[in-house]
């Protein structure tokens, strides 16, 4: 028992360096995915939704954690199935979550989807939303 107190202690260093750590990942990430294109076209291969690849790194370590919202686009720059994405990343080994993130105000908030959600109206089916505000599923997050 003598060593749990010790332990907690070590996790507390390390939980201040954490934070910038995350930070500097994510920028990387964000700018290195902005930089894919398809090799036959150019087209962007990957949309980063949020956090945004033009945030600083000091910005981006103020405002955000170390979640990276993208959807993923074909060689016509045609949607990809989020599902599909995350089945292909997860052969590859990489793990990612796709589709409705699990807190929809943070969703709102990253997508800037405020102005659009105030004029859902009761009884609006996804298949409203879509036809009318051209949305789709949110897309893949990285965290």
């Amino acid at each position: 028992m003598v060593t749990i107190p010790r332990g907690l202690s070590f996790v507390a260093t390390l939980i201040s360096t954490l934070q910038p750590r995350l930070a500097s990942l994510t920028h990387w990430t964000v700018r290195e995915l902005s930089e894919i294109k398809h090799p036959s076209t150019q087209k962007h291969l990957v949309h980063v939704r949020s956090p945004s690849p033009s945030l600083t790194l000091s910005a981006l370590s103020q405002s955000y954690g170390a979640v990276i919202a993208f959807e993923v686009t074909d060689e016509k720059g045609e949607f990809v199935n989020c599902e599909a994405v995350e089945y292909g990343a997860g052969k590859a080994g990489i793990c990612l979550r796709a589709g409705c993130m699990c807190n929809p105000g943070g969703t709102t908030t990253m997508s800037e989807m405020s102005v659009m959600m105030k004029e859902i109206r009761e009884g609006d089916r996804k298949e409203d939303l879509e036809a009318r505000f051209g949305v789709r599923s949110l897309g893949v997050v990285v965290s």
